[in-house]
């Protein structure tokens, strides 16, 4: 059953597997379409500002050109009222002439004046009109970049969602073949157990049958040979008695015994016991089965069956002595979870039942707010009834229990392989192990050490519970791949890079997933060689812009800094950027709503000479960072 179930849930991961590369590919690829088309919006502006520029130089030299026949015309102009003034002092024939002259000489000059003046008025409403379409071109192009990324935002995102519902298909396939492989397997015993029952009746009556007739013939001849071997048929009757009483066993409940069984369990427990049925079989081999066992006031432990092998008469004295008992399909409720500690606590005086080793098979734990895979386990006692060891394994954890009596603990000795935590973000471990000390009001784990987002994990932490869940520890992450870091908690930002992290950690809640919700940290990080999507700080410098800029790529070789995470607000202190000529400081500060504010100061140049200096406002939001002037 375990090479079946190891079996499917590898082809299972290979199909996960396969379903992250093809989001992974199409994720770069919506990266590569993004990139191209802000090239080529970048190269669109280029043009139209180039376009622009040569419209306004045209504009200058014709409005220079205007002004100069304006000024000849005004020359004109008053050159002819001087002729004018001259020949009225005249009043002569010559001067009416040279006044009529003079008159037209006004007329053709105030007439280019005039078309002049038209001439610039066009001028400049073309230049209006170039100007407003520039910006809607500009507008337009920003409408396309947004549905752009909006369009590569939905494709991840829907990507997304079919690699979840195929991992949901897929467990859902896995758990449906196992479920039909056990049922499958489960109707193949019965009908091999009542198969081999008939045989062994038809056994059993035919050396009854064969038994009887040498019997009957011996009583005829013995008149003439030779007397009757009581004892050897005594012998035989008692074998067949036997064989008829032990499949009587098998066949019929054994109803009168379950008061007697369910009282030496509550006397082992204290706790009220209660079991449905109890029969006995005989194949595979001698054992007492007891089916639906509830445990509990409020019936808060169920066992769906438990086997008690027998390998001798000894089951019948008045103290049980039982080296295995094994439990099928175990569900404990959270508020019984306490009390299991009470059930392995030695025991004082003679015990009427005393069990050296107990195995559990599909043990669930009902958490309310925490679904954990069902697991198994084997539970080793001691001679005084008390826990010597205990191991709980699934498919990716193992945990060792073994208890320290003289401090009145129980250590926790832990390994993970491939564990997603079940609580919170669903951070994911290649490999975690640790040692926990668990109390009666208290859990502490030490050395932790592990894997997770392909960097190095160490910590330690406590929980502890007189009354509210209470948390707090410390960690260290180095080397981990800051992409998939941010896409454990957002998809909304995408960076890349590789992250050194520190940080100190508390919070509470009612219940394990609170603790997650608002937990407060301090952290200190260190980002190297890598690439912030959406920021591009050296064009905003150097190209503001009234209504800001969104979108582009800042490349950087590091990133320090400091954050503080308080109910669910995160604030940046103490930034520095470092890539080459760019150098940039600052703070920044996330809501619980992903908006984004801050100030930036950003220089372009080298510590001689500066390309650009100027400090960008930040706002918009995670999707979208917004830098201004």
């Amino acid at each position: 059953m375990s090479k079946a179930r190891e079996e499917a849930e590898a082809k299972a991961r290979i199909e996960v597997e396969s379903m992250i590369a093809a989001e992974r590919k199409a994720r770069e690829e919506a990266e590569v379409k993004v990139e191209a088309e802000r090239k080529a919006r970048e190269e669109a502006e280029r043009k139209a500002q180039a376009e622009v520029e040569i419209r306004i130089e045209a504009e200058r030299m014709a409005r220079q050109d205007a002004e100069a026949k304006a000024a000849s015309a005004l020359k004109v102009n008053e050159t002819a009222e001087k002729l004018i003034r001259e020949a009225a002092d005249k009043q002569t024939a010559e001067a009416v002439k040279a006044r009529d002259e003079a008159q037209k000489m006004l007329d053709t000059a105030r007439l280019a004046h005039e078309q002049a003046v038209a001439k610039a008025q066009a001028e400049m409403t073309a230049r209006v009109n170039a100007e407003q379409k520039v910006i809607a071109e500009k507008r337009a192009r920003a409408a396309a970049e947004d549905r752009a990324k909006q369009e590569a935002v939905s494709r991840v995102m829907q990507e997304h969602q079919a690699h979840e519902r195929g991992e949901k298909e897929i467990k859902a396939k896995v758990e449906a073949e196992l479920k039909a492989r056990e049922q499958a397997e489960l109707q193949a015993d019965i009908k091999a157990r009542t198969e081999a029952q008939k045989r062994a009746d038809a056994t059993a009556a035919q050396r009854s049958l064969e038994q009887q007739e040498p019997a009957a013939k011996g009583v005829t001849v013995a008149r003439v040979r030779k007397p009757v071997k009581w004892a050897r048929m005594a012998a035989i009757g008692s074998v067949v008695l036997i064989a008829l009483g032990l499949g009587l066993l098998q066949l019929v409940p054994l109803s009168g015994y379950i008061g007697g069984v369910e009282k030496l369990l509550s006397e082992r427990l204290q706790e009220p016991v209660n079991i449905a049925s109890l029969r006995f079989s005989l194949l595979p081999s001698p054992q007492i089965k007891l089916e639906r066992i509830i445990i509990g006031k409020t019936q808060d432990v169920s066992i769906e069956s438990a086997i008690i092998p027998v390998s001798s008469l000894a089951i019948l004295d008045e103290r049980k002595d039982l080296d295995e008992v094994q439990l099928f399909t175990v569900t404990i409720d959270q508020d019984a979870i306490p009390r299991l500690a009470g059930w392995a606590q030695p025991q004082a005086g003679m015990q009427r039942l005393q069990i050296n080793r107990v195995k559990l098979s599909a043990v669930t734990l009902a958490l309310r707010g925490v679904e954990l895979p069902a697991f198994d386990a084997t539970v080793m006692l001691d001679k005084d009834g008390g826990l010597q060891k205990a191991l709980l394994r699934d498919s990716r954890v193992s945990v060792e229990l073994v208890p320290i009596k003289d401090q009145g603990l129980l250590q926790a000795n832990f390994s993970a392989k491939s564990w997603r935590l079940p609580v919170g973000p669903g951070m994911e471990f290649s490999d975690l192990s640790g040692t926990a000390a668990i109390s009666r009001q208290q859990v502490a784990v030490t050395n932790i050490d592990g894997r997770v987002y392909n960097g190095a994990l160490k910590g330690a932490v406590t929980v502890n519970w007189p009354g509210a869940l209470h948390a707090e520890g410390d960690f260290s992450l180095k080397g981990a791949d800051v992409g998939q870091v941010l896409s454990a908690f957002t998809r909304e930002f995408i960076a890349s890079g590789v992250l050194d992290a520190s940080a100190k950690f508390t919070t509470q809640g009612q219940a394990p997933a609170d603790l997650f919700a608002a937990p407060r940290v301090t952290a200190t990080f260190t980002l190297q060689k890598g690439v912030l999507n959406n920021v591009d700080l050296v064009r905003a410098i150097q190209s503001p812009s009234r209504t800001g800029l969104r979108g582009g790529k800042t490349q950087f070789n590091e990133i320090t800094g400091e954050a503080q995470v308080a109910g669910n607000r995160i604030a940046y202190r103490n930034l520095r950027l470092a890539s080459g000529p760019l150098n940039a400081a600052g703070a920044v500060d996330v809501s619980p709503a992903a908006d984004l504010s801050g100030r930036i100061s950003v220089q372009v140049g080298s510590q001689t000479v500066t390309v650009a200096r100027g400090t960008l406002n930040l706002g918009g939001n995670l999707k979208g960072p917004l830098l201004s002037q």
